[in-house]
């Protein structure tokens, strides 16, 4: 069963899956082992920013390929099947756009947009809400954004931020109004090339090391106040344009934990098919079978579940 995909739906699909069979698959351990991102996975990610996989989920008339989740979420699943960082990377940058194209102006769409679609650096960016103490409950964080004439000047950190050793621009969450916990808290877009950004930190993790994991510091970071998400409008509703932001990628996450799990199934079969004991592949024995079939099943139930 799997995608019930049109034509072109499925040529986009095919496209993903050919790019990382064949420009991501044979540097898949090269990326691994390193202990940041390196020349590499941005020479990947430029190819995968020129063939407009950063893109997918932008409106044609920004620049992007307009598509919808369901198509984005089956072209995740197949470069994830390759390596869930270089798909983890791509989607984390659609993430820190996300706050934009659901809730910014026209002009801000257009402008933020350029920097996925390739026309204004690398094509990554980030999405920065967490901080030390402050994961689950937004509330708690510190970093803070203050009004200064036609600026904001930010301060404070952010940690664990998927891309953000590589990002052009992030979208950062702080509080213009402390005293309001959640109804204080705002969306900025922050170029990071701005004066006082910087960062402070890569996670050494185990395993999706072909993306950077990182601890961000904003210090004295002045923006125009045409970076606030939504405009003056959008002004102290940066939690509830956090959180449907994070509604919205649920589904690409369980996308790109599907393709991990269709990697795991073959490399099992691949295994057992080798793997031979008392003169015959353990792929003969029945309770191996069973094994197998259960794995394929549980795959094809999870992508039928995304599809609802």
């Amino acid at each position: 069963m799997g995608y019930i995909l049109k034509k072109d739906q499925q040529d986009l699909v095919n496209l993903a899956k050919d790019f990382a069979e064949k420009k991501v698959a044979p540097f898949v351990h090269e990326l691994d082992q390193a202990k940041e991102p390196g020349q590499k996975l941005l020479d990947i990610y430029q190819e995968a920013v020129d063939m407009g996989f950063c893109g997918l989920e932008i409106p044609e008339e920004y620049g992007g390929l307009g598509q919808d989740y369901y198509t984005v979420a089956a072209v995740y699943e197949e470069l994830a099947k390759v390596d869930a960082g270089v798909a983890t990377a791509i989607a984390a940058s659609g993430l820190g756009l996300k706050p934009v194209l659901q809730h910014g102006t026209d002009a801000q769409k257009k402008l933020y947009a350029e920097y996925l679609t390739g026309e204004k650096g690398s094509g990554f960016c980030a999405f920065c809400l967490t901080e030390a103490n402050a994961g689950s409950d937004a509330a708690a964080g510190t970093t803070v954004a203050v009004k200064q004439g036609d600026e904001y000047v930010l301060n404070g950190t952010k940690c664990f931020i998927t891309n953000g050793g590589e990002a052009d621009i992030v979208c950062v969450f702080a509080m213009t109004d402390p005293s309001k916990g959640t109804k204080g808290i705002s969306a900025f877009m922050v170029p990071t090339s701005t004066p006082g950004f910087s960062v402070t930190k890569y996670e050494d993790k185990c395993g999706f090391r072909t993306i950077s994991t990182c601890s961000l510091k904003f210090e004295n970071v002045r923006v125009p106040a045409f970076n606030l998400v939504g405009g003056e409008a959008g002004l102290g509703k940066g939690f509830g344009f956090a959180m449907k932001t994070l509604d919205k990628s649920r589904a690409c996450v369980g996308a790109l934990a599907v393709g991990i799990a269709r990697r795991a199934l073959h490399e099992a079969i691949a295994f057992v098919k080798e793997r031979v004991t008392f003169g015959a592949p353990v792929s003969k024995r029945q309770g191996i079978q069973w094994m197998i079939a259960d794995m394929a099943t549980k795959i094809e139930a999870s992508r039928q579940i995304g599809r609802a």
